[in-house]
């Protein structure tokens, strides 16, 4: 186990002379050449002629587990050391990138549960997953904060025709373009209140002209 939090050294000479790394899952993989992977060895068995021949890492190829599962490797100053990947532990926000997380932050970011104690796969989102218990208790406040909002203003169907953005004419909250995936007159299902709707895609055209020839003078 490190002794530091932050950062210890690899203590491994095999890895001394190696460069480059990647990684599977939170196993580290450090290979030599282009890739970890033995090409010449799949292609010898036919991997390139035939399915289900299996990839072998390159005899050199050598991989290690980290002594904490939130731990990474990097190379500093010519020498492979340990790395805390935990966004939280090193003082930053979470965020989409921070998949790497120690077991005392890899929490709910609404209740605080466990990973382990999860009974169905989380939501994921920017600020942290959550359990699907909390993600549905923040769905129906979304839902209920868009639904309030609407019906304090009169109803005005021509408030959703004509738009720049595809708008859910139940509770007024954006919807993503890519949900009509091209097809004209398409049946929708709003993401926030669950209304359903159609959406048509309505086309301006504009004009351009060249001459074909000699132009015309007076």
């Amino acid at each position: 186990m490190c002794k530091d939090k932050k950062v210890c050294r690899i203590d491994d000479p095999r890895i001394e002379t190696y460069e480059k790394r990647t990684r599977s899952g939170s196993e580290q993989v450090f290979y030599t050449g282009s890739d970890e992977r033995d090409f010449d060895r799949w292609r010898a068995e036919g991997g390139n002629k035939k399915h289900g021949v299996e990839m072998h890492d390159k005899p050199d190829t050598i991989r290690i587990t980290p002594p904490e599962r939130h731990y990474y490797a990097e190379l500093i100053e010519g020498e492979w050391w340990w790395v805390n990947g935990c966004a939280e532990c090193n003082g930053r926000p979470r965020d989409w990138m921070t998949h790497i997380e120690c077991e005392d932050h890899d929490r709910c970011a609404h209740c605080g549960c466990s990973r382990e104690a999860l009974a169905e796969p989380p939501w994921g989102r920017k600020d942290g997953w959550v359990c699907k218990p909390c993600a549905e208790i923040e769905a129906a406040a979304e839902r209920h904060k868009a639904l309030s909002k609407v019906a304090e203003e009169e109803y005005d169907e021509w408030d959703y025709h004509h738009t720049d953005e595809i708008i859910c004419p139940h509770c007024a909250t954006k919807q993503y373009h890519e949900m009509c995936d091209g097809e004209p007159d398409s049946k929708q299902q709003c993401e926030t209140c669950g209304g359903e709707f159609s959406v048509e895609i309505e086309y301006s055209y504009t004009f351009s002209t060249n001459i074909i020839g000699e132009r015309i003078t007076v």
